[in-house]
């Protein structure tokens, strides 16, 4: 009987003969995906610097008939008013190792579980993209920001377990981590993590490399 290791193996090489050369704009987008897991086509807009999405729209849409990206939209989605969000399939494993300079295989092997993604997690992803994108047109040049799947690999093993959602500098001298909390965990959870993090920093633990 076939592994699924095997499985995996065989599909990915199989992905290899199936690469097609993308634009540099694709690249770029795909980049942002891999960094924010996933992305709606206003948010994607607004980081190139993109006036009408329509245009995003296309792009992505032509991503998705590649295989690299998937869609995540249905009829609740018009209800609700909620944006189709787009994330990596594994076809795209092999574009980010050959593109990404430290790309997270451990970040890689979550592609697989995706389209089982809830919609809490979409959200805590999408608050992580607009705030980075806030910070961005504050701070412009000097701000560097890294998410979790940046930071998911042994590079930052230093850093506080579990990772925090991203982290950032501005004029790499102020350091900052993000937390993102939503009402579903409690305040004393919250709270608990709060004082993980500035533990971690009191210690002596904090460490830039």
């Amino acid at each position: 009987m076939e592994r699924r290791g095997e499985r995996r193996e065989r599909r990915e090489s199989r992905d290899k003969k199936q690469i097609r050369k993308l634009t540099s704009k694709q690249r770029e987008v795909m980049k942002l995906v891999y960094q924010f897991r996933f992305a709606t086509s206003q948010l994607l807009a607004e980081h190139v610097h993109q006036t009408h999405t329509q245009t995003m729209h296309a792009l992505l849409t032509t991503l998705v008939s590649y295989g690299y990206l998937a869609k995540r939209y249905d009829s609740s989605y018009r209800l609700a008013h909620r944006s189709a969000e787009y994330y990596a399939t594994p076809q795209a494993i092999h574009f980010f190792r050959t593109h990404i300079d430290g790309c997270s295989e451990r970040e890689l092997k979550q592609l697989y579980a995706r389209p089982a993604t809830s919609v809490r997690f979409i959200d805590r992803s999408l608050a992580i993209f607009r705030l980075y994108l806030s910070l961005r047109h504050i701070y412009k040049d000097r701000l560097h920001f890294w998410t979790k799947p940046m930071l998911n690999t042994d590079t930052y093993d230093h850093f506080p377990t579990p990772l925090p959602d991203a982290h950032y500098t501005i004029d790499a001298t102020s350091h900052f981590f993000v937390e993102y909390f939503d009402s579903a965990v409690s305040v004393g959870i919250h709270g608990r993590r709060i004082s993980a993090l500035v533990y971690y920093d009191e210690s002596g633990d904090w460490n830039y490399k």
